[in-house]
């Protein structure tokens, strides 16, 4: 072991970062296989028609279980942090010392919560609190708690291919003389149903394929990061625990 007292939650995100990276290849490779389709049916009066994207192939498991590798090493880096600190103060056991978090800020006041850091010095369980760590407080410190209770219990962390953007370049043909009017509803669309993506007049006729979707992968169901992309978050969540890390080492434990 090297002298460094937070060489422990180091390698635990530097073991993150390396399963972010097969998320990202696992992503790529799910992908590749197109696993939508396009299809159009008129609306509910017939007076307009609606080109649709259907997910053919849901995500694979080993997905989420990468997600789930990566919020539980951040996860567990945090409470190493609070152990290390615990030790630092002159509390080799460690016993029920976690990194506190709460459904609320007045939960995390309660008496319960603040139970799991009272081995930390003051100047620590401070930091904590200015770092928020409750849902309305930092939602994204929260959120990383929560994936890491659902990979827990649930064995897979709720994702979804999404919809995600259009940009299209379109020459149609002419139907009649009035204006055409081309509708394009919400670009954040989870594809466990149907997305639309482009609503026009019924019987104009366009080359669909000069249309470019975007699709992704995205949290789903999962509070403050609902619909925002399984990368761009683990990646935020990375830089999040690096960032809560370096304030202690610079505070706390720099040595002399």
């Amino acid at each position: 072991m090297s002298g460094d007292p937070l060489e422990g939650p180091k390698l635990k995100v530097e073991r993150a970062d390396a399963h972010i990276s097969d998320v990202g290849d696992y992503i790529k490779q799910y992908f590749e296989t197109c696993p939508y389709t396009t299809f159009t049916e008129l609306d509910a009066n017939g007076g307009r028609e609606l080109l649709k994207l259907r997910l053919t192939n849901p995500p694979p498991g080993k997905i989420a279980v990468a997600v789930g590798d990566v919020v539980h090493n951040l996860r567990s880096a945090l409470d190493q942090l609070a152990c290390c600190l615990a030790i630092r103060n002159g509390f080799p056991d460690t016993s029920g010392t976690y990194f506190p978090f709460a459904a609320s800020r007045e939960i995390y006041e309660s008496k319960s919560v603040q139970e799991k850091v009272k081995k930390l010095p003051q100047a620590a369980v401070q930091i904590i609190h200015e770092l928020k760590p409750y849902q309305g407080g930092n939602d994204l410190l929260w959120s990383l708690h929560q994936l890491d209770i659902i990979d827990k219990h649930r064995a897979l962390i709720p994702i979804a291919t999404t919809h995600l953007g259009i940009n299209a370049q379109l020459v149609a043909k002419p139907l009649g003389t009035f204006p055409h009017t081309f509708s394009i509803p919400k670009t954040l669309q989870p594809l466990d149903k149907d997305a639309v993506i482009l609503i026009y007049p019924a019987g104009l006729q366009f080359d669909s394929s000069e249309i470019e979707f975007t699709v992704d992968m995205a949290f789903h169901n999962v509070g403050p990061i609902e619909g925002q992309p399984v990368l761009t978050v683990l990646h935020q969540f990375v830089a999040m625990t690096k960032s809560i890390l370096g304030i202690f080492e610079n505070r706390m434990l720099k040595q002399s």
